[in-house]
């Protein structure tokens, strides 16, 4: 259930475990309670590849803060189905209404089925009643999947090496010949194979990549932008900018390449002219 916004605790600055915590672990768990992909109830699906994406961080810087959040029960995870958990967002922000309730659970249902699902009704019972009464039959059950296991700093270290995906994970050939044949600029293949295979192993689905081509070709036809302005597909994606077209182009009501000074202009050209032929209709009737 998507909300224009979300609530943060002013607590959160001056909890002993943020304090403890170092700027990487402070700005990832803001994000995440802040993000566009979280919802009120606090269960959403959010590839890593995505969070990297919108924070611009290289993949590599990811597994140390994640990990202590992890660590300290603020989030928890399932690796298998990139399913993320809030278990205290209840706490902060619950459905208001019965619509809302209706919407959430519409959110959380359409959501593959995780290690954390009884986790989440677990936490339902105890802070959301009238969510937890109307949830799918699956959430309450044992859960077929091994849950996420706890973590002691002492471990940190340890689960960063565990967080870390097998490189073994690549997109199909079929897979990469859609995304290739969409993107705009066909430059350096083998490097592009590269990013891309390292972004599906680090939790990236690649129909996602696929759609985030084809849309980013949509938007650059749109704006009428030369080949030569677009970046190498390699760099599109080590710098997460694919991440910003998965849910579609992104189009302007004219080519973004033209300076902004000029929308003003345009707009008192066209008025000018309009008023120009109103009076010349007039002048017309005004004749013998």
């Amino acid at each position: 259930m998507d909300f224009p916004y979300h609530r943060v605790a002013s607590k959160f600055w001056s909890d002993e475990k943020t304090i403890a915590w170092d700027d990487d672990t402070r700005l990832l768990g803001l994000y995440l309670l802040t993000c566009e992909h979280r919802t009120v109830e606090g269960l959403f699906r959010l590839p890593k590849a995505y969070i990297c994406g919108d924070l611009q961080w290289l993949p590599e810087r990811l597994p140390k803060p994640f990990g202590q959040l992890l660590a300290d029960g603020f989030v928890m995870y399932d690796e298998t189905t990139s399913v993320m958990f809030l278990p205290n967002a209840l706490q902060y922000q619950k459905p208001a209404n019965p619509n809302m309730v209706k919407a959430a659970v519409k959110a959380v249902a359409a959501l593959p089925r995780s290690a954390l699902d009884q986790h989440f009704y677990a936490t339902a019972e105890r802070l959301c009643k009238p969510l937890a009464e109307r949830l799918p039959e699956r959430f309450s059950e044992p859960p077929s999947l091994a849950p996420t296991p706890s973590l002691t700093p002492e471990v940190i270290t340890t689960h960063a090496k565990i967080e870390q995906p097998k490189l073994s994970k690549t997109m199909s050939g079929s897979d990469f010949g859609e995304f290739w044949s969409h993107y705009p600029r066909k430059r350096a293949k083998a490097d592009t194979r590269k990013a891309i295979d390292k972004l599906v192993s680090d939790g990236a689905d690649p129909n996602a990549l696929v759609e985030a081509s084809a849309h980013f070709a949509e938007t650059m036809r749109h704006e009428q932008r030369d080949d030569s302005k677009v970046p190498y597909p390699a760099t599109w994606l080590r710098r997460g900018e694919w991440a910003d077209y998965v849910d579609g182009p992104i189009l302007e009501t004219r080519p973004s390449g033209k300076p902004d000074r000029f929308a003003a202009y345009e707009s008192d050209v066209r008025e000018l002219a309009l008023r120009q032929r109103a009076e010349e209709r007039a002048d017309q009737k005004a004749l013998p």
